[in-house]
């Protein structure tokens, strides 16, 4: 516990001058040789700050309470606890070791307190959950209903359904349907209240198909409709009026798009010159239409929670657009979807945070007493799909490729501590020859198959498939 006087991650400082990777680099090397990590905390995020507001304001998490894994099996519950700072420019903390062996069966994620409109803090439990209570009482129970403008909306919604599609959607379930929308299933679909999977009723279904039949069409002529059946209909019309900017959760669709958009949208930012200039009109004209989106949907940006990005204007002019719409002004680069959004081409610096989120899974207590075969699904199911996940977005600099492969060859072949050991196989000629895509059972069928030479448990029959 103490003032490490160092940050573990960009997310850690906000303002003032970019910190190089090595005041990151340090604290991040010596907890990980140490075995150590953050323990849970609630309060303020950062720890000490320059007591300055506006643009001059300076915060940084400096303190912290690091404990081993020893420390997390007999204290679970365990947390630090940041608190406003007084006297000192550092925020004071304590450790709260939890309550006993009965809470240590309870889940570990709880909320301890709450922050009310006032800015003053609920701990007690149950007044927790009354404000929770009231909270949404006053959400779901308001009578401020907007009178929609129907015309208005019709103007900006030009999508409306036929006349056949709509009947198609309200039209009675016929069986040809129902049998269709039940051998779809996957055959390993969790079973209903009967205890019966979708492969029984495929199995089964000269003898029990009449019967299931029934049951569905009386669901539906009640009411109760089989929710498979209606996201098939809605399946084939939904990509017609849902906006093409949405882009996840639609057949066809990527999120990876909405990130491209992004960036696409922030690059050169820095660069914009007179003739994209923005100007109080503007930003004016933007707080109503926010406004007026509030007022039609009932949904209300959280601007405590969100940020503005100025560009070819003066600190003066900054803060009066800030001040206009109520929102502080943000930083390049800053975080959407996981990743980080730059207006210039990808740094080594901005990328350590996928270095950390790969380091801090490797480190965790999961992943500790792993074989090598379990090293090597974790490595296969979860590592690479984080980096394959970034390297979809951006192109990512060849030295962070670098350090990755090189942490995750010293996990495969030293564990969690990543000691470096001499390592079986080279890096690059590690292929897994497995019989029907079948994984390692044991640590020999690892070595066997990073050798390239089939195991004998596997049989003859053998498929080449490559470790990346």
């Amino acid at each position: 516990m103490g003032d490490f006087n160092a940050i573990r991650g960009p997310n850690e400082k906000i303002g003032g001058a970019v910190w190089g990777d090595t005041y990151c680099d340090d604290l991040n090397n010596c907890c990980r040789e140490a075995n150590l990590d953050d323990l849970r905390y609630m309060g303020n995020h950062f720890t000490w700050s320059n007591s300055s507001v506006g643009q001059k304001r300076i915060a940084c998490k400096l303190d912290r309470a690091l404990v081993n894994e020893g420390w997390s099996d007999v204290l679970p519950d365990s947390y630090a606890h940041f608190l406003n700072p007084s006297i000192s420019d550092h925020s004071p903390y304590v450790v709260n070791c939890g309550g006993g062996e009965e809470r240590r069966k309870r889940s570990r994620n709880s909320i301890k307190e709450v922050c009310l409109d006032d800015g003053t803090f609920v701990s007690d439990k149950g007044e927790v959950k009354k404000e929770f209570v009231n909270y949404f009482k006053k959400v779901l129970n308001s009578t401020n209903v907007c009178n929609l403008n129907v015309k208005e909306i019709q103007r900006l919604v030009n999508f409306q359904l036929e006349s056949q599609v709509k009947e198609m959607m309200i039209k009675e379930v016929e069986e040809d349907e129902i049998k269709a929308t039940i051998f779809a299933m996957d055959n390993n679909k969790a079973p209903g209240p009967d205890g019966y999977g979708a492969f029984f009723f495929k199995a089964a279904w000269e003898v029990v198909g009449s019967d299931v039949t029934k049951a569905i069409k009386h669901f539906f002529s009640t009411g109760r409709l089989l929710k498979e059946i209606l996201a098939n209909r809605l399946k084939a019309i939904l990509p017609n009026f849902i906006d093409k900017a949405q882009g996840a959760f639609v057949g066809g669709r990527n999120i990876g798009e909405n990130i491209m958009l992004c960036q696409e949208l922030m690059h050169n930012f820095h660069k914009l010159g007179k003739d994209k200039k923005a100007d109080g009109d503007s930003i004016s004209l933007m707080k109503n239409t926010l406004s007026l989106f509030h007022k039609w949907s009932g949904l209300k940006m959280n601007c405590a929670k969100s940020n503005m990005y100025l560009s070819g204007v003066s600190q003066e002019e900054k803060k009066q657009f800030s001040a206009i719409i109520n929102m502080e002004l943000g930083e390049l680069p800053f975080k959407y979807l996981g990743v980080p959004i730059t207006s210039s081409k990808l740094k080594c610096g901005e990328c350590k945070i996928l270095i950390q989120k790969i380091v801090g899974r490797i480190t965790s207590w999961r992943s500790k007493a792993l074989s090598y075969a379990g090293r090597l699904i974790l490595i296969r199911a979860v590592l690479f799909s984080i980096q394959i996940y970034w390297s979809s977005i951006f192109i990512l600099p060849s030295s962070i490729h670098k350090e990755i492969d090189g942490i995750l060859r010293n996990f495969l072949w030293s564990g969690a501590s990543m000691e470096g050991k001499k390592a079986k196989v080279a890096w690059e000629e590690a292929t897994w020859k497995l019989k029907d895509n079948l994984e390692p059972k044991n640590d020999d069928e690892v070595v066997y198959a990073s050798k390239g030479i089939t195991p004998p448990t596997l049989g003859s029959s053998t498929t080449n498939i490559p470790l990346r």
